[in-house]
């Protein structure tokens, strides 16, 4: 008897069979309408009240209530409605609402308006160059974790082999995921991910103690880059041991690529916001924002109703990634107030940090008295 297909997986599979112009309708017909959230509770960093209103749908909203709010929060769902009335409709039902969240699908992006504070990606890419004077092989935390790994004698090993990538992807990879992302995680099937393995010549790296695994990642290559794909720390590996294991498993990548000949690595997509904890990682290997999006990762649009406390502490501590109508883009940084003398350095600290080996502008808002653009730096590209 042929293999039984579970039921979402057959539909999924002839969906993609479908002509374009049928499933980009079908997108449309479908995102038209959206559910929209009242989220009540305490601002992350300052535990100031914050009251939020997020149009769109559920894997977005559990991460934002994770960067936005600390301790117990109230989820007041308002009901579905045509996603250009929203946010109105939102205002309109709670005069406490501080924040407005948005979720842009693709299929929406060329009706959207964007008359709102600011739009992010849904995903931005990130890259590390490689090589000996990179920031990646410069930085403080790549030499420690050059010697974590000789030290605890973390080897790597290479193969190409689809049955170790299905058990790495199926015992490792699903498992990593759910547990670290729980409602948001939506991973491929293991059909699909062992068909774009073979067809992309992917390697898969694994990281080992003593001959047994602890994790590893899959590495392949697009626009003659290296790129980071999946990763994963196996089941059961102490969590002391576990952390050592992740940073082995980025470094060893990075030096297959670099054996490769690559002088650059995509370590993939992360969210727009550079205080998150996975943009920090990567940030701290030397990596920075670049001037591309996940092409099904939509837009999110950002409304400032009301600022609070919250919501200026909020911003400070959160700069984000925005994207313009003309494809620009940028870093958004919050100070409390413009000094002379301080706004430069800061405008050069961040300039460094987020802006020039990605090719982003940085825009500086001073919160007080009344917030404002303080300063607009844009990226001249190189003649």
């Amino acid at each position: 008897m042929p293999p039984k297909i579970p039921v979402r997986e057959f539909f999924r599979k002839a969906f993609r069979l479908l002509p374009a112009p049928i499933k980009a309708a079908y997108a449309g017909f479908r995102d038209a309408r959206c559910e929209v959230w009242i989220l009540t509770g305490r601002e992350s960093s300052s535990g100031e009240p914050l009251c939020v209103a997020y149009a769109g749908r559920d894997a977005a909203k559990a991460y934002l209530i994770t960067r936005l709010f600390k301790g117990d929060i109230r989820v007041e769902p308002l009901g579905c409605f045509r996603r250009d009335l929203a946010r109105k409709e939102a205002c309109s039902r709670s005069g406490e609402i501080d924040l407005f969240f948005g979720a842009i699908p693709p299929s929406q992006e060329a009706a959207f308006r964007p008359d709102v504070f600011a739009v992010l990606p849904g995903w931005v890419c990130f890259e590390a160059a490689l090589g000996a004077e990179s920031r990646l092989e410069k930085g403080k935390k790549f030499r420690k974790v050059c010697d974590m790994v000789a030290l605890k004698a973390l080897t790597r090993e290479v193969t190409r082999d689809p049955v170790q990538f299905e058990r790495f992807y199926r015992d490792v990879y699903m498992p990593f995921v759910r547990v670290r992302h729980e409602d948001a995680a939506s991973p491929l099937s293991p059909e699909a991910a062992c068909e774009r393995f073979v067809a992309d010549g992917c390697e898969l790296v694994w990281v080992r103690k003593d001959g047994v695994a602890l994790g590893g990642a899959v590495m392949g290559r697009e626009d003659g880059a290296a790129v980071f794909w999946l990763t994963g720390i196996a089941a059961g590996v102490p969590d002391d041991l576990a952390a050592d294991a992740s940073s082995a498993v980025y470094y060893h990548v990075f030096m297959r690529a670099k054996e490769m000949g690559f002088s650059r690595l995509n370590l993939g997509y992360c969210r727009p916001f550079l205080a998150d904890g996975i943009a920090r990682y990567k940030m701290g290997f030397g990596a920075y924002a670049v001037k591309r999006r996940m092409e099904d990762g939509g837009l999110l649009a950002l409304e400032i109703v009301r600022e609070t406390r919250a919501v200026k502490n909020w911003l400070k501590c959160n700069p984000f990634v925005a994207v313009d109508r003309g494809g620009r883009y940028s870093v958004s940084g919050f100070i409390d107030a413009a000094q002379e003398g301080v706004i430069e350095d800061i405008v050069d600290s961040w300039r460094q940090r987020y802006c020039v080996e990605g090719g982003l502008d940085l825009r500086v808002y001073a919160l007080s008295p009344r917030m404002h653009l303080e300063r607009e730096v844009r990226f001249e590209e190189p003649r």
